[in-house]
């Protein structure tokens, strides 16, 4: 106690007595170094009180050896934003290890303190203020996410950035509702356990798992031991409610842990039989679990929502036959299904015997190996979602694969969304805190991610399946995209190009004057006309036959009907677009602008109906959306200055943009639709690392929009693009300009051209 003053010696000499009993000798004595640690460093009191009375109690409940990144923590907001955070910090562990109940994600919160104290110290007492509510909303992932968010959007205002922390921002609360996810572990944690101890009899050890695949489809519990792992979250998009997904999850976990008790070799079987035999082990102990509690059934029942109509693929005949053994009233005409169901009924008096799922998998396997089913092992998910990954079924011991959940839970993801494709893993805390921090230049606009704007605000988020061509099937709800707020600019810039380009300008109103553009129309039914209507003919002559009064019109027409057309121009807005042209002293973004400013105006004396949105890109779970005009907006003053705004930022993911701005054309009343893209390149991504792929998914998208009558049309800017292009768009669909100085004035002529026909 030598280190010490006399009055604080009492405390810690009571806090020792106190915890002697639950932390290990080796334990406690780091926790007394760690307060003496802290004493050292000129730590006030206060936040020394906090750290003896609340760090054993969370060290005992999650994991001793937290000890080390909880005063590594503390240090790091010590220096960086002084004594209240550090107070805060140890004073709010309870509540944090209450909804972090596991070590990996608790150190994911300590590594997010750490990195908010290294960007933006001031933001710490704002989000320790609110801490209680964020929780009550985020999992680990989404507190993260939201973070991180607040960091990028307004890295150079700081006063804006208070009010995001202090959820006093439009887009901090757009934010955070979505990021929520529903229902969070920790809220129903107590009430699950006492609703298995009711069922079973026993207590069943629970723990949250964080997410690591952003994909809603592939989060799902695993078993380890005598553990459950739940998902820290579940989203309100699951079937049910997320307390529902909860109890059936749990409950299905637990007979396992009740019925499945001797781990299957893996030995040399293939993937299908792995899942074959895993689904009918899930029916066979949930089967015994509703003998002893028919009530189960129902509940279960629920979320088995597959049927003929999901499709004969290897993963859904998988979720048909599981419905088939849980629910006898569900009637399924594949034959497949029918069997195994057929068998699983035959061989009740077995349903006891584990080998059961093994002996019924070999045939039905050996079926889907006769039927040449495509599967990809990789991108399977257990349906419906609230089964577990069936990890815990298999013994891998003598298998070249180890459980891949199992495997993928060994490593927290903290970063799960980066803003930028050249950023380098976290810092180190000790590099963080030598390092000089750049002061803002309030001048200096940071273009470097679609979120670093101060002014960006996300409207609303669209999730889209994406086509993969490997496996030949989309992904559902597979890329996600947020229509966001755009920039204004300088509207004089655009005025500035329309003074510099008059004479340019006025031979584009020349030419659309004179062009005859009128589309030619037959109308039947006339008085008088070109020649005669066979059809009304005919029917005339049999009136007259049959004592009716004929109808007179019997005559063909031809009539010029004007334009009747809507067009969408989508521009990329990737990093490249950023590139500058020496032949035309300008980037390729500025001449875009300038070519699209030259085409609004022709557009605009037409009378046709246009929209100006562009698009850009930073993995599949942030694809991003900006509308600078709207078909019903004006073109005036404000929409030329969100165009005016328009930056270079990321990657090229033509998808999902594709789609979203054919789901805004489709709908439009003109009988004429067209999607008219600009672009410097071909489809990429951060996460994509086959160049084939994203160009197979944006072909499938223009297909896609064939079907609902709306053309699409791409003005490459790329000279190498005739490789991908024309696979995408088709060989008369597109154009590639070769010189990139002459686009201002190649844009509209193009147009015109196109719409003619």
């Amino acid at each position: 106690m030598a280190h010490f003053p006399h009055e604080f010696a009492a405390v810690l000499q009571n806090a020792i007595e106190r915890n002697q009993q639950h932390l290990s000798a080796d334990t406690l004595q780091d926790y007394i170094d760690g307060a003496a640690r802290l004493r050292a460093e000129a730590i006030g009191w206060a936040p020394l009180v906090a750290y003896l009375e609340q760090t054993p109690g969370v060290l005992a409940a999650l994991d001793e050896d937290l000890l080390g990144p909880l005063l590594k923590t503390a240090s790091a907001l010590y220096t960086r934003a002084g004594d209240r955070a550090v107070d805060q910090l140890f004073s709010l562990l309870p509540l944090v290890a209450g909804h972090f109940a596991e070590r990996k994600l608790f150190a994911a919160y300590l590594a997010l303190l750490q990195e908010v104290a290294a960007l933006a110290p001031q933001a710490l007492a704002p989000i320790f203020d609110h801490l209680p509510q964020l929780l009550e909303h985020l999992s680990i992932a989404g507190l993260t996410k939201w973070a991180r968010m607040g960091l990028q959007i307004h890295a150079r205002d700081h006063d804006a950035q208070r009010k995001y922390f202090s959820l006093d921002s439009a887009d901090s609360l757009a934010i955070l509702k979505l990021e929520g996810e529903g229902t969070l572990f920790s809220q129903v944690e107590r009430r699950l356990r006492l609703y298995l101890r009711a069922l079973w009899g026993r207590d069943v050890q629970m723990r949250p798992k964080a997410r690591r695949d952003s994909n809603l489809a592939k989060h799902r519990p695993f078993l380890d031991g005598e553990t459950v792992y739940l998902p820290d979250a579940y989203s309100a998009l699951i079937t049910g409610t997320s307390l529902e997904v909860y109890m059936a999850a749990s409950a299905h976990a637990a007979a396992h842990l009740m019925f499945s008790r001797v781990r299957f070799k893996v030995g040399n079987y293939k993937p299908i039989k792995l899942v074959v035999t895993s689904l009918i082990e899930d029916a066979r102990a949930e089967q015994l679990a509703i003998d002893a509690y028919p009530g189960l059934r129902r509940m279960w029942a629920k979320f088995h929502t597959a049927t003929a109509e999901s499709g004969a693929t290897f993963e859904a005949l998988a979720a048909r036959l599981s419905r088939a053994l849980l629910d006898p009233d569900y009637a399924d005409d594949n034959p497949w299904v029918q069997r195994g169901r057929a068998l699983f009924a035959a061989s009740r008096a077995r349903w006891h015997d584990q080998q059961l799922a093994i002996d019924l998998a070999s045939p039905l396997a050996n079926d889907i190996g006769q039927m040449r089913l495509q599967f990809n092992f990789k991108t399977y998910a257990v349906q419906p979602a609230y089964r577990d990954d069936h990890s815990f079924l298999w013994d891998y011991s003598d298998a070249d694969t180890p459980p891949p959940e199992l495997e993928e839970d060994d490593e927290i993801i903290v970063e799960e969304m980066k803003t930028n494709p050249q950023e380098t893993p976290q810092t180190p805390e000790t590099e963080l805190r030598e390092a000089q921090v750049e002061q803002p230049n309030p001048d200096q606009k940071d273009v470097e991610s679609p979120h670093a704007i101060a002014l960006e605000m996300v409207l609303r988020s669209v999730n889209y399946a994406e086509w993969d061509y490997l496996i030949g099937m989309e992904r559902p709800a597979w890329c996600t995209l947020f229509e966001k707020q755009p920039v204004a600019g300088d509207a004089g810039e655009i005025d500035a190009i329309l003074r510099r380009d008059e004479a340019m300008v006025n031979r584009v109103k020349k030419l659309i004057r004179s062009a005859q553009i009128q589309r030619a129309v037959r109308l039947r039914k006339q008085h008088d006309g070109d020649r005669l209507d066979l059809d009304q003919a005919i029917r005339a002559v049999i009136d007259l036959r049959s004592g009716h009064q004929p109808d007179p019109r019997i005559s063909v027409r031809s009539a010029r009907r004007g334009r009747d057309l809507s067009v969408l121009v989508l521009i990329d807005l990737s990093k490249s677009t950023g590139d500058f042209i020496g032949s035309a002293l300008s980037t390729v973004l500025n001449l875009a602008k300038e070519s699209v400013t030259l085409l609004a105006e022709a557009m605009h004396d037409l009378g046709d109906k246009f929209a100006i949105h562009g698009f850009t890109s930073n993995g599949r779970r942030d694809v991003t959306y900006y509308r600078f005009k709207d078909f019903e907006q004006e073109y005036n003053r404000e929409t030329r200055a969100f165009l005016a705004g328009a930056t270079p930022q990321l990657s090229t993911r033509m998808g999902p943009a594709i789609r979203h701005a054919g789901q805004l054309l489709r709908f439009q009343s003109s009988e004429r639709k067209l999607l008219l893209m600009l672009t410097d390149g071909e489809p990429s991504d951060v996460d994509v690392f086959d160049r084939n792929y994203l160009t197979h998914d944006a072909k499938r998208a223009v297909d896609g929009l064939a079907r609902y009558g709306v053309h699409s049309f791409c003005l490459s800017l790329d000279p190498k693009a005739d490789r991908y292009v024309n696979k995408i768009f088709g060989a008369k669909n597109y154009l590639v300009v070769d010189r990139l100085r002459n686009l201002p004035e190649k844009l509209p002529y193009i147009y015109l051209r196109v719409t003619q026909h």
